[in-house]
């Protein structure tokens, strides 16, 4: 079967994954390009090809702990919803205030041993795979989520 996204740039396969319908057929394209490690994070936060682009990223990072993520993220709703003005969206980390992937960070050393390696926003999408979906949303659509896990 001839893939019509065969031959594509990386960057256009990314842009294809952003901005379309048509990402889950060039995520699969992407990860057969030696795709880099953003290339990976794209195909994790925005197809359905999350789990092998994942695997891959932490191979490439040589990351080799596994930390509960449903565990971390319910960690991190405690702790924002208990701290109101503690999620803040809009930075990494600003003083006691941090966005998603930045109170990943806080909480988990593993994850604060990638940031410190590379940077947040891998560590991140190293460690909340299945909400790095939420790096660039506003705060109330984060808390929302928050939420929600300390609902249940």
């Amino acid at each position: 079967m001839n893939n019509e996204f065969e031959g594509k740039s990386n960057y256009d396969l990314r842009y294809i994954i952003r901005y379309t319908d048509k990402k889950d057929v060039a995520g699969e394209q992407l990860l057969k390009q030696s795709p880099s490690n953003e290339d990976l994070r794209y195909i994790i936060r925005y197809t359905d090809k999350k789990d092998v682009a994942w695997e891959q990223l932490r191979k490439n990072l040589n990351v080799t702990a596994i930390v509960n993520e449903e565990a971390l993220i319910k960690d991190i709703a405690k702790n924002v919803l208990d701290r109101p003005g503690s999620l803040d969206m809009s930075q990494w980390h600003c003083g006691t205030s941090h966005c998603l992937a930045g109170w990943a960070c806080v909480l988990s050393p593993e994850a604060a041993e990638v940031e410190h390696r590379y940077d947040t926003e891998t560590a991140g999408d190293v460690f909340l795979p299945n909400y790095s979906h939420l790096f660039f949303e506003d705060n109330d659509t984060v808390l929302e989520v928050l939420r929600s896990k300390v609902a249940k």
